[in-house]
Protein backbone atom coordinates (compact mmCIF):
# COMPACT_ATOMS: atom_id res chain seq x y z
CA UNK A 1 0.00 0.00 0.00
CA UNK A 2 1.33 3.68 -0.77
CA UNK A 3 2.13 5.98 1.47
CA UNK A 4 -0.35 8.79 1.76
CA UNK A 5 1.34 12.31 1.31
CA UNK A 6 -0.27 14.84 3.54
CA UNK A 7 0.30 18.74 2.73
CA UNK A 8 2.38 20.67 4.85
CA UNK A 9 0.99 23.88 6.68
CA UNK A 10 2.79 27.07 7.60
CA UNK A 11 1.89 26.27 11.03
CA UNK A 12 3.73 22.77 10.99
CA UNK A 13 7.17 22.17 13.12
CA UNK A 14 10.48 22.29 11.08
CA UNK A 15 11.51 18.86 10.15
CA UNK A 16 15.36 18.14 9.30
CA UNK A 17 15.87 16.73 6.32
CA UNK A 18 17.63 13.63 6.47
CA UNK A 19 20.93 13.44 4.24
CA UNK A 20 22.48 10.83 2.67
CA UNK A 21 26.19 10.39 1.32
CA UNK A 22 27.08 8.23 -1.19
CA UNK A 23 30.06 7.26 -2.74
CA UNK A 24 29.93 7.78 -6.89
CA UNK A 25 29.57 4.65 -7.34
CA UNK A 26 26.80 4.07 -5.28
CA UNK A 27 25.09 7.15 -6.65
CA UNK A 28 24.98 4.93 -9.69
CA UNK A 29 23.09 1.95 -8.55
CA UNK A 30 19.62 1.24 -9.68
CA UNK A 31 18.16 2.68 -6.47
CA UNK A 32 20.13 4.95 -4.67
CA UNK A 33 18.04 4.83 -1.24
CA UNK A 34 15.07 2.97 0.51
CA UNK A 35 12.40 3.96 2.98
CA UNK A 36 12.49 7.35 1.94
CA UNK A 37 9.96 9.45 4.00
CA UNK A 38 7.07 11.46 2.70
CA UNK A 39 6.60 15.11 3.85
CA UNK A 40 10.77 15.09 4.38
CA UNK A 41 13.28 16.69 2.28
CA UNK A 42 15.99 14.14 1.17
CA UNK A 43 19.66 15.37 0.41
CA UNK A 44 21.69 13.53 -1.62
CA UNK A 45 25.25 14.33 -1.17
CA UNK A 46 28.69 12.54 -3.24
CA UNK A 47 31.42 11.42 -1.05
CA UNK A 48 33.90 12.84 -3.49
CA UNK A 49 36.61 10.31 -3.82
CA UNK A 50 40.63 10.91 -5.15
CA UNK A 51 41.96 8.64 -7.60
CA UNK A 52 45.95 9.95 -8.16
CA UNK A 53 47.49 9.30 -11.39
CA UNK A 54 50.72 8.32 -11.17
CA UNK A 55 53.00 8.72 -14.58
CA UNK A 56 56.38 6.21 -14.08
CA UNK A 57 58.13 7.15 -17.38
CA UNK A 58 60.99 5.21 -19.40
CA UNK A 59 64.46 4.59 -19.83
CA UNK A 60 66.49 7.72 -19.55
CA UNK A 61 63.43 10.11 -19.36
CA UNK A 62 63.93 11.21 -15.80
CA UNK A 63 66.54 13.81 -14.75
CA UNK A 64 69.32 13.10 -12.91
CA UNK A 65 72.04 14.93 -10.84
CA UNK A 66 74.94 14.07 -9.20
CA UNK A 67 74.80 14.04 -5.14
CA UNK A 68 76.44 17.74 -5.41
CA UNK A 69 73.35 18.60 -7.26
CA UNK A 70 75.00 19.48 -10.98
CA UNK A 71 72.92 17.93 -13.70
CA UNK A 72 74.21 14.83 -15.09
CA UNK A 73 71.50 13.96 -17.59
CA UNK A 74 68.70 16.68 -18.56
CA UNK A 75 67.20 16.06 -21.63
CA UNK A 76 65.26 19.20 -21.19
CA UNK A 77 68.80 21.09 -21.99
CA UNK A 78 70.31 19.90 -25.35
CA UNK A 79 73.31 22.36 -25.06
CA UNK A 80 74.12 20.45 -21.85
CA UNK A 81 73.79 16.95 -23.10
CA UNK A 82 75.28 17.47 -26.72
CA UNK A 83 78.74 18.62 -25.03
CA UNK A 84 78.10 16.32 -22.06
CA UNK A 85 77.95 13.21 -24.13
CA UNK A 86 78.39 14.12 -28.13
CA UNK A 87 81.53 14.82 -28.04
CA UNK A 88 83.20 13.19 -25.12
CA UNK A 89 85.16 9.68 -24.64
CA UNK A 90 83.92 6.83 -22.66
CA UNK A 91 85.61 7.48 -19.53
CA UNK A 92 84.55 10.95 -19.70
CA UNK A 93 80.95 9.74 -19.37
CA UNK A 94 81.84 6.42 -16.84
CA UNK A 95 83.05 9.82 -14.55
CA UNK A 96 79.90 12.00 -15.20
CA UNK A 97 77.04 9.20 -14.84
CA UNK A 98 78.40 6.47 -12.68
CA UNK A 99 81.02 7.64 -10.70
CA UNK A 100 79.30 10.61 -8.73
CA UNK A 101 76.55 8.83 -7.62
CA UNK A 102 73.16 9.98 -8.69
CA UNK A 103 69.60 11.31 -7.63
CA UNK A 104 66.17 12.33 -9.76
CA UNK A 105 66.02 16.03 -10.15
CA UNK A 106 64.05 18.32 -7.97
CA UNK A 107 64.42 21.74 -9.82
CA UNK A 108 62.22 22.98 -12.30
CA UNK A 109 61.44 25.51 -15.02
CA UNK A 110 59.84 28.61 -13.02
CA UNK A 111 57.43 29.36 -15.82
CA UNK A 112 55.97 25.82 -15.57
CA UNK A 113 55.97 25.75 -11.69
CA UNK A 114 54.32 29.10 -12.15
CA UNK A 115 51.47 27.65 -14.56
CA UNK A 116 51.25 24.00 -12.15
CA UNK A 117 52.03 25.38 -8.45
CA UNK A 118 52.20 21.96 -7.09
CA UNK A 119 54.07 20.39 -9.56
CA UNK A 120 56.67 20.04 -7.46
CA UNK A 121 55.38 18.44 -4.84
CA UNK A 122 53.66 16.05 -6.89
CA UNK A 123 57.20 15.06 -8.69
CA UNK A 124 56.88 16.43 -12.10
CA UNK A 125 60.30 17.85 -11.91
CA UNK A 126 61.61 14.87 -12.23
CA UNK A 127 60.43 13.96 -15.75
CA UNK A 128 61.34 15.35 -18.73
CA UNK A 129 59.61 18.42 -19.78
CA UNK A 130 60.10 18.17 -23.66
CA UNK A 131 59.01 14.55 -23.87
CA UNK A 132 55.76 14.04 -20.50
CA UNK A 133 54.79 17.97 -20.42
CA UNK A 134 51.93 17.36 -22.82
CA UNK A 135 50.63 13.78 -21.14
CA UNK A 136 50.99 15.72 -17.42
CA UNK A 137 49.44 19.29 -18.54
CA UNK A 138 46.80 17.50 -20.29
CA UNK A 139 45.67 15.08 -17.88
CA UNK A 140 45.91 18.39 -14.87
CA UNK A 141 43.71 19.91 -17.48
CA UNK A 142 41.49 17.16 -18.24
CA UNK A 143 38.06 18.48 -18.77
CA UNK A 144 36.21 15.02 -18.03
CA UNK A 145 32.99 14.66 -16.20
CA UNK A 146 34.33 12.43 -14.10
CA UNK A 147 35.47 15.55 -11.94
CA UNK A 148 32.03 15.72 -10.76
CA UNK A 149 32.58 12.68 -8.78
CA UNK A 150 35.94 12.31 -7.95
CA UNK A 151 39.58 14.51 -7.36
CA UNK A 152 42.23 12.93 -10.12
CA UNK A 153 45.52 14.68 -9.03
CA UNK A 154 48.55 14.13 -11.43
CA UNK A 155 51.87 12.76 -10.29
CA UNK A 156 54.70 11.51 -11.93
CA UNK A 157 57.77 9.21 -10.34
CA UNK A 158 60.79 10.13 -11.77
CA UNK A 159 63.61 7.49 -11.33
CA UNK A 160 67.63 6.33 -11.64
CA UNK A 161 67.30 4.38 -14.44
CA UNK A 162 70.81 3.38 -14.41
CA UNK A 163 69.83 0.90 -11.02
CA UNK A 164 67.96 -1.81 -11.26
CA UNK A 165 64.09 -2.19 -11.48
CA UNK A 166 64.19 -3.79 -8.15
CA UNK A 167 65.93 -0.80 -6.50
CA UNK A 168 63.83 1.65 -8.54
CA UNK A 169 60.49 -0.59 -7.77
CA UNK A 170 60.60 -0.01 -3.86
CA UNK A 171 61.09 3.65 -4.05
CA UNK A 172 57.84 3.58 -6.63
CA UNK A 173 56.20 1.77 -4.05
CA UNK A 174 57.16 3.98 -1.20
CA UNK A 175 56.68 7.13 -3.33
CA UNK A 176 52.52 5.89 -3.76
CA UNK A 177 52.05 4.77 -0.19
CA UNK A 178 53.78 7.69 1.30
CA UNK A 179 53.40 10.72 -0.95
CA UNK A 180 50.38 10.33 -3.04
CA UNK A 181 47.66 11.36 -1.07
CA UNK A 182 44.95 9.60 -2.98
CA UNK A 183 42.06 6.83 -2.23
CA UNK A 184 43.27 5.03 -5.39
CA UNK A 185 45.48 5.13 -7.94
CA UNK A 186 46.39 4.72 -11.74
CA UNK A 187 49.46 4.18 -12.46
CA UNK A 188 50.65 4.90 -16.50
CA UNK A 189 53.97 3.28 -17.34
CA UNK A 190 55.68 3.18 -20.35
CA UNK A 191 59.02 1.27 -21.33
CA UNK A 192 61.42 0.77 -18.36
CA UNK A 193 58.80 2.43 -15.78
CA UNK A 194 56.29 -0.80 -16.64
CA UNK A 195 59.75 -3.18 -15.28
CA UNK A 196 59.77 -0.67 -12.32
CA UNK A 197 56.09 -0.45 -12.18
CA UNK A 198 56.35 -4.33 -12.17
CA UNK A 199 58.62 -4.87 -9.42
CA UNK A 200 56.54 -2.31 -7.05
CA UNK A 201 53.86 -4.57 -7.43
CA UNK A 202 54.54 -8.19 -7.48
CA UNK A 203 58.08 -7.78 -5.06
CA UNK A 204 58.49 -8.05 -1.61
CA UNK A 205 55.80 -5.67 0.29
CA UNK A 206 54.19 -5.20 -3.16
CA UNK A 207 50.21 -6.21 -1.34
CA UNK A 208 50.37 -3.18 0.18
CA UNK A 209 50.26 -1.43 -3.10
CA UNK A 210 48.24 -3.88 -4.47
CA UNK A 211 45.10 -2.58 -2.72
CA UNK A 212 45.55 1.03 -3.94
CA UNK A 213 46.43 0.30 -7.24
CA UNK A 214 42.85 0.71 -9.68
CA UNK A 215 44.86 -0.17 -12.19
CA UNK A 216 47.89 -0.06 -14.60
CA UNK A 217 48.22 1.47 -17.93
Amino acid sequence: MKKMVRIKHAKDGYVAPRIYEKTPQEMFKPRVASNCEVNRTHVFRVKRQTVAIVVVPGVMASRLSNLDDEPVWDPDDLYFMSNAYFWCAPEKRYKLLIKKGRKVMDQGDPEILKKYPKAEERGWTGLAWDFFGKLLGGLHDWKTPLKVFLDLPVYAFGFDWVDSCEVSGTLLRQFILEKVKADKVIIISHSMGGLVTRYALAGEGGEALAKKVLGVV
